[in-house]
């Protein structure tokens, strides 16, 4: 059965399992992939698995650790300690996975960010309400409180402007920064529909 199988088949299956990815899709990969039916692709995962289950496991480690925003150069040195690589090579393993689970690790944080966003896009939209508010008040007031309102606008009109610029960089700053996240959380929603 193994003679079956293409060696791009058996990396992809392997970068797969390191990453966590449900068994039932990787075997259905196979099944498309390779012509096995169900039950040869699931020995084949399986056994692959087996083979590889220490190495499959320590991705999977690594995985959580950059999931659980672990410090990175701690992650490096276990890798390192445990592998005998050297720190730049160390460096360039976690990286790599790093960087072949962006999304899932994006998603995986994303409650803290999401709520963090959240607050700064509602402190912004506050301050911009607040000066826009303080604008009206000027504007909507009959000619004897206008005077009275145009002194307040001279001597507070920093905070006015302030308010503006600064509610109007955090609501940019909270839909482009949640960019990321939401794209993660999308694409994973879309791939398990």
């Amino acid at each position: 059965m193994a003679a079956k199988i293409p060696v791009e088949v058996t990396e992809t299956v392997l970068e797969d399992l390191m990453s966590a990815r449900n068994m039932d899709e990787i075997v259905l990969d196979v099944c498309e992939r390779t012509g096995l039916n169900r039950k040869q692709a699931d020995a084949y995962v399986t056994r692959l698995f087996v083979e590889n289950k220490d190495r499959i496991s320590f991705s999977q480690k690594i995985l959580a650790d950059l999931t659980s925003a672990r410090n990175w150069d701690d992650i490096v040195r276990e890798v390192c300690e445990k592998t005998n690589l050297d720190w730049k090579r160390g460096e360039a393993l976690v990286s790599r996975l790093a960087a072949e689970n962006e999304h899932k690790i994006t998603v995986s944080q994303s409650p803290l960010l999401v709520l963090l966003a959240l607050f700064t896009f509602v402190s912004g939209v506050t301050l911009v309400l607040y000066a826009f508010y303080q604008l009206y008040l000027v504007y909507s007031a009959d000619t004897q409180t206008f005077l009275f309102q145009m002194l307040f606008l001279g001597m507070n009109g920093q905070s006015v402007f302030w308010s503006l610029l600064l509610g109007g960089a955090m609501i940019f700053g909270s839909l482009k920064g949640m960019e990321s996240v939401w794209t993660a959380i999308l694409e994973r929603f879309a791939r398990d529909t």
